[in-house]
């Protein structure tokens, strides 16, 4: 609005300054130098004026450059929190793993497994398992057939019987003097080859017995396919 003024007092000041004397093309000293002094300062508050225009445009910028700082600000928050919940996380699993590692190193070492040939028995004999391929812990005594639980906890046991050309497989799993299962196959005129098995898990205390029995009259077979077996090894202590 100033320079739009000022602009309008020059047009007259210029107007009067013709009309004066009758004499075209001068001026009065005075005048001269006010309508000079007129135009310098239009020429300052257009130049004012620009200066202004690039303060707001700076200061635009500047206000988009704080938003943006702003939500980088808030994002950089959330990635923080999520890192410390993920790091957290890493360290309770580091530390699970730790513990189960501690355990699995304090666990005792126990697993058996054998094989073994006898056929028909007068009465229901102990198994021993002479062909034994593991061993862990020494717990299973392959001339008696007796394994002797070492430490409390449960185990897990299972046990396969094979027989051919018309011979029964029966076999039982004993704890201590209790018979814990069995399983029997029967020979028949269609099934000439007879194989039966059995498993289950046991609540042992250090120093009870298990072991295999072969019923009277009974047959098993094996050879180097291992099809007559005995297995068992130690799930936990209690």
């Amino acid at each position: 609005m100033r320079v739009v003024v000022l602009t309008l007092l020059m047009l007259f000041l210029s107007g009067t300054l013709s009309e004066d004397g009758g004499e075209d093309n001068r001026c009065q000293t005075d005048m001269c130098n006010i309508l000079k002094s007129l135009k310098a300062i239009e020429a300052r508050l257009n130049a004012t004026e620009n200066q202004m225009e690039v303060m707001r445009n700076i200061q635009d910028a500047v206000a988009v450059l704080q938003r943006t700082d702003e939500e980088q600000e808030r994002k950089l928050q959330v990635f923080s929190f999520w890192a410390n919940v993920t790091q957290l996380k890493l360290e309770q699993e580091q530390h699970m793993l730790d513990v189960l590692k501690q355990q699995n190193e304090d666990k005792p070492k126990i697993a058996l497994a054998g094989n073994c040939h006898i056929s028909a028995p007068e009465k229901e004999t102990i198994l021993p398992f002479s062909n034994v391929y593991t061993n862990v812990g020494n717990a299973y005594n392959s001339e008696s057939g007796v394994f002797s639980a070492p430490v409390r906890g449960v185990y897990y046991f299972s046990f396969l019987s094979f027989a051919y050309n018309g011979h029964n497989a029966c076999i039982s799993l004993f704890k201590n003097s209790e018979r814990m299962l069995s399983a029997c196959d029967h020979h028949s005129a269609a099934d000439s080859s007879d194989s039966a098995g059995n498993g289950r898990t046991l609540h042992l205390e250090q120093g009870d017995q298990v072991y295999i029995t072969l019923h009277a009259r009974s047959h098993i077979f094996a050879d180097n396919q291992n099809r007559s077996t005995f297995r068992g090894f130690l799930l936990f202590r209690t």
